[in-house]
């Protein structure tokens, strides 16, 4: 029969949830994607006008590209650069 007293008391869960289908959280999601597409596309307000919900980042990010006239292959090499 398994320990039960081997299991943790405390379970430390993450999610990112860019399109806001998971969580609430006052936007956070689409400043911190905001901020990350600024410091490394140098386009400012990239989000403006855009909804996230239900949409998967690889598609976010696709839409992005294609708004501001850069090849989708750029995003994927500077956001896996790090």
């Amino acid at each position: 029969m398994a320990a039960y007293n081997s299991v943790p008391a405390v379970t430390r869960v993450i999610l990112f949830d860019i399109d806001g289908t998971l969580l609430f959280t006052g936007g956070a999601g689409s400043r911190a994607l905001a901020g990350a597409f600024e410091e490394l596309f140098g386009v400012g307000d990239a989000l403006r006008g855009m909804s996230l919900a239900g949409r998967t980042d690889a598609g976010i990010l696709a839409s992005l590209a294609r708004q501001n006239d850069l090849p989708r292959n750029i995003i994927v090499f500077n956001i896996f650069e790090f």
